[in-house]
């Protein structure tokens, strides 16, 4: 009798732990930071000398270069983070390459997000996607500075692709007078642990992660 018992009680709670683990749900960043670099008018022979640009400062280029389903589901959740901080977005189609972005003229702010590695894992009762990504943000439509980092640090190491961005949006600023401000998020190794048991949109819940990146920089900018 008390070896029926046993087994039950084992059985139940075998059963508990696998409903468990098959219905969590948790989103994870192995690493994440963010720089925000702003400059001002430079003093020069007793003048303040600066550019203010650009000319249209209501006006927000979206550019997202990512694989759907992340592709849209961030070009939406940018358009309406842009409206509630009283921008236009515009978006620049682009998925996989920057060559509308080299083409541009921008009159406006500039924000960028970049993935990229995006990758996915199977487990007995789970499921784990995962994502580099990379938030790139200038007030003054600065696309040089992500071109010339796109071009010279193709590499699925988002820090380090990050901080070089971070820096070279920075010389920018300074090189040219600029009086503006640029910014960079990055989520290394972004994951999301979905039980097969488990609702809702993974990649969803990422852009969810991403949109409070993306509105601290247009806040603090």
């Amino acid at each position: 009798m008390k070896k029926k018992i046993v087994i039950v009680i084992t059985t139940l709670i075998l059963t508990l732990t696998i409903a468990l683990v098959a219905s969590q749900n948790t989103v994870i960043a192995e690493y994440s930071g963010g720089r925000m670099f702003s400059n001002g008018p430079v003093l020069i022979n007793g003048t303040l000398n600066s550019s203010d640009v650009p000319s249209d400062k209501d006006t927000l280029y979206i550019v997202v270069i990512a694989s759907d389903p992340l592709h849209s589901l961030l070009t939406g959740m940018i358009e309406k983070v842009a409206r509630k901080n009283g921008l236009n977005p515009t978006v620049v189609e682009t998925q996989s390459e920057i060559d509308e972005l080299r083409n541009l003229q921008l009159k406006g702010r500039l924000l960028v997000v970049y993935v990229p590695f995006r990758g996915e894992e199977h487990g007995l009762l789970s499921k784990t996607y995962i994502a580099n990504i990379v938030v790139y943000y200038s007030t003054v439509g600065d696309a040089l500075s992500f071109i010339t980092t796109y071009d010279s640090a193709r590499t699925e190491e988002v820090e380090e692709f990050a901080r070089e961005l971070s820096e070279n949006a920075r010389r920018y600023l300074t090189e040219n007078l600029l009086k503006g401000s640029s910014g960079v998020s990055w989520w290394k190794n972004m994951k999301v642990h979905k039980g097969y048991l488990a609702s809702g949109d993974p990649y969803r819940e990422m852009v969810n992660e991403v949109r409070e990146g993306v509105e601290n920089l247009l806040r603090n900018s």
